[in-house]
């Protein structure tokens, strides 16, 4: 039964919300979105907003379009507190209280939804927000840029997916939907893949064996990522990682599996999560794998159905 209740929760259908609307109106959009600009100052008088809107169990996604405006996240949501943000046209300046970017067509930011973050725009602008659930064992800094001056196959492929969502004429049945944003979240993870900084030189030992691990805290929930990734994110020989690792008692491959055992674990112990929900969301390709890495770092297994 749990296994029923799990397959139900993830083939609920999506909602989609098309928005057109101007001055109070758009102003208050955004404020229950948690982003509120000035209510009596001439630009968001004259604010104009064009928006689609997806909304999933753990992500909601917006394409937006803008004029002019300025404005300051004044509460997050707690259970999606982390934004990607991918500019489409136009420009947008992101700032913490200790930090500023400004995003041209094809970067990205992400940050996480604190009071005092701004988002503003001099003219009209259009972007891509997608609002996550911060993955288990990731960390997200306050505000990280990810530039890119030409579209890339991650964004492009990213953008696609959600533009055939958001333009479809009929809502697709739930298990394509399901498909469909299993296809998202893995553009959103080639997307970070593909742009983190490769400036990584000059580090001790140590300092890349702690840089190794956050990594693989940070990406591990992936099928996808495999031990050359992490090498390959490193910038350094398979020789070289593979000894710093050996001289500190593990693997790369022993680290990777003791991750996704604990995101496995955290998972099952859900009181509606089925073996299989828990396998993909720590990053197994099947529960068999779960399962057997689970037994080889001698956790006991408890009864889930599949």
């Amino acid at each position: 039964m749990k296994a029923n209740r799990g397959d139900e929760r993830r083939l609920r259908p999506l909602r989609r919300h098309s928005y057109r609307l101007s001055g109070a109106e758009a102003a208050a959009w955004f404020s229950e979105r948690g982003l509120s600009s000035s209510g009596d100052s001439p630009v968001s008088s004259q604010l104009q907003i064009s928006a689609e809107e997806l909304i999933n169990d753990d992500l909601v996604a917006r394409r937006i379009w803008h004029t002019a405006l300025r404005a300051r996240y004044t509460h997050e949501n707690p259970e999606r507190s982390v934004t990607l943000a991918l500019q489409i046209e136009g420009q947008t300046a992101v700032s913490t209280p200790s930090l500023s970017v400004v995003l041209t067509e094809n970067d990205a930011a992400v940050f996480q939804k604190l009071e005092g973050v701004t988002m503003a725009t001099d003219a009209p602008s259009a972007r891509v927000e997608i609002e996550l659930v911060p993955r288990l064992g990731s960390t997200c800094s306050e505000l990280l840029l990810l530039p890119c001056n030409v579209p890339s196959p991650a964004a492009s492929a990213l953008v696609s997916i959600l533009n055939a969502l958001m333009n479809a004429d009929d809502d697709p049945p739930p298990e394509v939907s399901a498909a469909l944003m299993r296809a998202v979240h893995a553009s959103i993870d080639a997307l970070f893949l593909e742009r983190l900084p490769r400036e990584r030189r000059g580090r001790s030992s140590e300092r890349l064996f702690h840089d190794a691990l956050a990594f693989i805290q940070t990406w591990g929930h992936s099928p996808a990522l495999t031990v050359p990734d992490v090498i390959d994110a490193m910038h350094v020989s398979r020789q070289y990682l593979t000894r710093v690792f050996t001289t500190r008692g593990t693997t790369i491959g022993r680290e990777l599996r003791r991750h996704r055992v604990q995101l496995a674990q955290i998972q099952l112990s859900g009181a509606f999560v089925s073996a299989a929900e828990a396998a993909t969301a720590a990053g197994f390709s099947s529960v068999l794998s779960m399962r057997r890495a689970i037994e080889s770092e001698g956790v006991p297994q408890p009864g889930r159905g599949t």
